[in-house]
């Protein structure tokens, strides 16, 4: 995809977009719009619905946070990727938990927003593990 002046969109930009937009409209639309009522109706831990929504945002944080990453990490390095994808995740994740207040049949929950944080602290960590293996790896080979 190309710009007025020319310039190429990068395709890491292009799917952070998507990703953002998708981890947006699922946390903060209505719970009347069809697809917010699929996702809830979704039952992985019989009993705990709190248990299973949590669940399905710390998977969206996570992969949110893991995509970040990968998007940034070419351009500005480990360190700064790994910690605007950390903290970008998380303050997204409490953005759009106090956004569900203004939203109908929405509201704001604490489980709701601990796993988000605990999706995005969780791929951050596995990011980080795989970054110590991999220059492990390297610092043997040499």
């Amino acid at each position: 995809m190309k710009l007025m002046h020319g310039k190429q969109i990068p395709i890491h930009a292009i799917i952070l977009l998507g990703v953002l937009t998708i981890v947006v409209a699922l946390t903060t639309l209505p719970a009347s719009v069809s697809i917010i009522t699929f996702v809830k109706h979704i039952k992985l831990i019989n009993g705990h619905p709190n248990a299973n929504d949590a669940l399905g945002h710390g998977t969206l944080y996570g992969t949110l946070t893991a995509v970040i990453y990968w998007a940034l990490r070419q351009r500005i390095g480990f360190t700064r990727a790994f910690w605007i994808a950390l903290v970008g995740a998380m303050a997204l994740g409490l953005t759009t938990e106090l956004l569900q207040h203004f939203s109908p049949g929405r509201d704001v929950q604490l489980s709701d927003l601990l796993g988000n944080w605990l999706g995005a602290m969780t791929a951050i960590a596995l990011i980080g593990f795989w970054r110590s293996l991999t220059n492990e790896r390297l610092q043997n080979a040499v």
